[in-house]
């Protein structure tokens, strides 16, 4: 959220700025005179200069130094995403205010995005506020992507941007943008094309299936009227082409051809899967109009088409012409309202609105096998109200809100369910001293009932589904205390917090024999269980001179109970975790040295990620699988160079795993079936990358 804040709590947030830079934390004066509250004494702020110092091509590269935020290994749609440890069923990707919830496939993620074209990255952890969005119960990632202005240099019309990465571990990419702004007119152009083999981890294995190329495209036309109104027309796409299997998070293990000596087996690639992500946005801005400080509207589309090979295709060269497709689209608008009161107080309310429908690519043949032919397309539709009022009584800051969110959810049986809830929110920021702050928050939140996996819509999860008439959406509240405190070189961080969902949506997939066709149990979604987390953040940051160090450590706790998808009661769940709803992700520490040199404009330094030994509980059923997922602690070291002593050339290098460790992230499955092998992380990698604007 914006607001005028007082000057004590400016300086506070300004710290924390600096604190959640990492090694990076001289982020330009420019991105910090927005003041940005997101509910959390450790917050997540990523600047556009911050990753043009980074050798990084993908969300997992840009979240690693991130305290609460974990991203599972693999490439592309194989990565899972979470925020302290709540499932991307729980998190919004929210890009331009545009967003969907819908899933392909529990066995991939739903997030993709290229940070070639990012301009700033904030993170709310858990529940969010009155205005954080629909569904805003386990954390929001909201990213704006970079206009002309942000790339122009030195007040010149135009410009062009190039950039290119280089990795030791079979990777490369390059992007190249071209963008104008001149009598009010905004026009930028960029791609960038990324190509990864299949990499090898720590001990020298191939994790097969790791294989990726990826399109991305960003488009932007508008035009400003004065400063204080303007539109913008864009066009993103995402487009990855990979060796994958249909359970993308699974190595490509069963895709191998014999040498011919009967010994040894040689692994064959192939462009086995297929993933397009299209989005258009309208967006109008408008300041000072009327009693209005702040306008901001726009209307939006996502389509995502999913291509795997069908059922029983051959593992050899599949043409997309050959492969299935499952379908999601995504449409909705948005408006976001502020009104300045007493030159002194901020109000915010607002609409916001989304349609969601899927299209599974299995639709015919399971319904003439099941003889379903009155089946259609799952749709569902949100909208929400808000208001949200920033009351600046210094030294104290008060945020009061209050949401309404409905939701209408028509199944692929033509069973309809709706259902409507006011949802409150509380937070206050005390600064008790010019360097020292507390704060606390006491959110609430609901999310409604996601539309059936696409890929298994009308297949397991889908098939003769029964959908409770009461179905109600999930509500979460979070609770946390936290401080900020400073002085002249160092910063401290902390917050305690404890979130509960409940009502939990669970989705009982029917039983189905592959070979018959026969239902043996009916599917049903329903609201079934209630999750439990707990834990704690803490970051510290040490600054002299050139140079900066770093410490930070973050905890989560889980538990879950109740009747889970698959209707059996769970005893003793204390870690269980799924693609579903958790990862446990357990306690985790980050620490970072570096050194900025003045001439030449220099930086070295040195980072370390440490993840302690965790227990884990997965499995449908009980007796559950029980666990440890293996604790680790990773070196990497970087430099950043600037030759012309500005930010329009970064020369970037770095050595990731300096050890060399076999390791698999926190944040993802663990599995011990030996056809189901997720995979490890990248083993030690030099990189190299550079970007120019001129």
């Amino acid at each position: 959220m914006q607001l005028c804040a007082p000057k004590s709590f400016r300086l506070s947030v300004l710290a924390l700025a600096l604190a959640s830079g990492f090694a990076y934390a001289d982020t330009e004066q420019a991105e910090l005179n927005t003041v940005r509250v997101v509910g959390t004494a450790v917050p997540t702020r990523i600047s556009r200069a911050q990753l043009d110092k980074e050798v990084a091509t993908d969300l997992k590269q840009v979240m690693k130094d991130q305290i609460g935020i974990n991203v599972g290994a693999g490439n592309g749609v194989a990565q899972y995403y979470s925020i302290r440890g709540q499932g991307e069923d729980n998190i919004n990707l929210d890009v331009d205010n545009t967003s969907q919830s819908n899933k392909i496939f529990h066995h991939q993620s739903r997030f993709q995005l290229d940070p070639a074209s990012v301009k700033t990255i904030s993170v709310e952890k858990g529940t969010g506020s009155a205005s954080a969005g629909i569904g805003a119960t386990g954390g929001t990632v909201k990213v704006t992507t970079v206009d002309a202005k942000d790339l122009l240099l030195d007040g010149k019309p135009f410009g062009f941007k190039l950039g290119s990465t280089v990795s030791s571990n079979k990777g490369w990419s390059g992007n190249a943008a071209a963008y104008m702004y001149q009598n009010g007119f905004d026009a930028l152009a960029a791609v960038n094309y990324l190509h990864n083999d299949d990499y090898k981890d720590g001990s020298g294995l191939k994790n097969t299936g790791s294989k990726l190329k990826q399109r991305s495209y960003l488009a932007k036309l508008g035009y400003d009227f004065n400063e204080n109104h303007g539109i913008r027309l864009s066009y993103r796409q995402e487009d990855q082409k990979g060796s994958r299997t249909d359970k993308a998070e699974f190595m490509n293990i069963n895709n191998f051809v014999s040498t011919g000596n009967g010994s040894q087996s040689k692994y064959k690639g192939f462009e086995g899967t297929e993933q397009k992500e299209e989005t258009f946005n309208l967006a109008y801005r408008g300041r000072d109009v009327g009693f209005l400080s702040k306008i901001d509207a726009n209307i939006f589309q996502i389509k995502t088409d999913d291509y795997k090979p069908p059922k029983g295709a051959p593992n050899d060269n599949e043409k997309s012409s050959r492969l299935e497709l499952s379908q999601s689209k995504a449409s909705g608008a948005n408006l976001n309202l502020a009104s300045e009161l007493w030159n002194r107080h901020t109000l915010k309310y607002g609409v916001n609105y989304r349609r969601e429908s899927s299209r599974p690519s299995d639709k015919s043949a399971w319904l003439n096998i099941l003889g379903l032919y009155d089946r259609q397309d799952e749709k569902k539709t949100d909208y929400g109200m808000y208001i949200e009022g920033i009351w600046d009584w210094a030294p104290v800051t008060l945020t009061t809100g209050l949401r309404y969110d409905h939701f209408k959810f028509d199944s692929a049986n033509r069973q309809s369910v709706s259902g409507g809830q006011f949802n409150p929110s509380a937070g206050v920021i005390w600064d008790v001293t010019p360097t020292f702050s507390l704060l606390g928050t006491l959110n609430q939140a609901s999310r409604s009932p996601r539309l059936n996996e696409v890929l298994l819509a009308n297949e397991r999860a889908g098939a003769a589904a029964d959908v409770d008439a009461g179905l109600k959406a999930e509500t979460a509240r979070r609770a946390e205390v936290g401080f900020r405190w400073r002085n002249d070189n160092f910063s401290v961080a902390g917050s305690l917090f404890q979130q509960n969902i409940k009502d939990v949506i669970a989705y009982q997939w029917a039983g189905i024999s592959n070979s018959t066709g026969t239902i043996n149990s009916r599917g049903r979604i329903f609201n079934g269980g209630r999750l439990k987390n707990h834990g704690y953040e803490l970051d510290a940051v040490y600054r002299n001179g050139g140079l900066t160090a770093r410490a930070g450590v973050s905890y989560v706790k889980p538990k879950i109970g109740g009747t889970l998808y698959d209707g059996s009661k769970l005893i003793d769940a204390d870690n269980y975790e799924s693609s579903f709803y958790f990862w446990n992700t357990g306690r985790q520490w980050l620490t970072s040295l570096a050194y900025r040199f003045a001439h030449p404009n220099l930086e070295i330094g040195w980072r370390g990620r440490y993840a302690q030994r965790v227990a884990y509980t997965s499995g449908s059923r009980a007796p559950y699988n029980k666990g440890h997922k293996a604790g680790y602690g990773v070196h990497d070291i970087f430099a950043n160079w600037k030759p012309t002593g500005k930010d329009n050339l970064n020369i970037n290098a770095g050595i990731n795993n300096i050890g060399d460790k076999k390791y698999r992230s926190h944040g993802q499955r663990f599995s011990n079936d030996p056809t189901r092998i997720s995979f490890y992380e990248r083993g030690r990698e030099y990189v190299l990358g550079v970007n120019y604007r001129f």
